[in-house]
């Protein structure tokens, strides 16, 4: 099994430019793993009781945006709330002030990242936007603005708009477009908590750049704000909104991690419900894609699956300890 030092040096000697992090990603943070040891169908199962306590199958139609925010915002509290405890701080719904206290943490992920030029994330949860935060100048979410002649794509930014490639400007959204240059980019896959569907179905990222407090009470709390993140646990389901035209900014994720060339490093992904992101894989550019996994011996369902796949022959396990990536 590879150390972090051996790890590192594995990354740098195959020249790997682009990595694949799933849910191992938080679950190998040395201070915060506790934090995502929980159940998502278990979570939304808990969530739906509360919010319909008669438990009825039946719901209007007109109740169903109303509902699907509430269960997001539910969630979002309980993820939130166990980052606070495993930071040994009393939770609240405070998200800057999250960012606050995981920007003092002593572990970070930064020489783990700097590697890559693209980083293609699964993950809901707040940590790789953190991440991004904290090294503004380096990674970007792939959409730049200009903001008094200053080139900015870090995620104090807003994209909006059907067509990812061009700009727009109205009212007090700030003008983007999606960026083109080698930048470090990453891609939310999935989505993520922060980033909503306004009234116009645009997209908008929330602003921690600024000294203004975010409540988790106040991101969904209008009609118009939409989460904006792919919950559904089967992946042929996740497979259509990766691959829908209406689905502008996903699309786009979901064919640049098809048509981008080099090596891939897989961290933290165990495809139990990703299917669709190993077929793409399987029909990607990709010349070599290395797969990690905790331990010696590769996890029997997901060598199966491998092994079952056109041009299995590009596939490649990697075994690893549990604390290669945080320093």
């Amino acid at each position: 099994m590879k150390n972090a030092e051996a790890f590192r040096k594995f990354i740098q000697d195959e020249k790997i430019k682009n990595v694949l992090i799933g849910n191992g990603f938080g679950l190998s943070h040395p201070k915060l793993k506790d934090a995502f040891k929980w159940n998502m169908k278990e979570a939304l199962h808990k969530y739906w009781k509360e919010i319909l306590p008669d438990k009825s199958l039946e719901c209007p139609e007109s109740d169903l945006g109303k509902i699907r925010r509430n269960i997001v915002r539910k969630i979002l509290e309980f993820y939130v709330a166990n980052l606070f405890k495993a930071m040994g701080k009393e939770p609240n719904a405070n998200l800057s002030e999250l960012y606050g206290y995981y920007n003092k943490l002593d572990y970070n992920c930064y020489e783990f990242l700097k590697t890559f030029n693209k980083v293609f994330t699964l993950n809901y949860d707040p940590i790789m936007y953190f991440e991004i935060l904290k090294y503004k100048k380096i990674f970007f979410d792939g959409f730049v603005t200009k903001r008094d002649g200053k080139k900015d794509g870090c995620l104090q930014n807003f994209y909006e708009g059907k067509d990812p490639s061009t700009d727009f400007l109205k009212q007090e959204y700030i003008k983007c477009k999606l960026d083109k240059s080698n930048a470090k980019k990453v891609y939310f896959m999935h989505g993520s908590w922060f980033i909503q569907h306004d009234k116009d179905e645009n997209l908008r990222k929330l602003s921690f750049g600024s000294q203004e407090t975010h409540s988790i009470n106040n991101l969904y709390d209008e009609e118009y704000k939409k989460p904006f993140l792919i919950l559904e646990d089967r992946y042929n389901v996740k497979k259509d909104a990766c691959t829908s035209d209406s689905e502008v900014y996903f699309k786009h994720c979901y064919s640049t991690l098809k048509k981008t060339h080099g090596k891939l490093l897989v961290f933290g992904v165990s495809f139990n419900n990703d299917d669709h992101i190993l077929d793409a894989l399987s029909k990607s550019k990709f010349s070599k894609i290395y797969i990690t996994h905790i331990g010696c011996d590769v996890p029997t369902e997901l060598n199966y699956k491998v092994s079952r796949k056109p041009k299995k022959e590009k596939f490649e396990f990697i075994p690893i300890q549990e604390n290669v990536i945080w320093t």
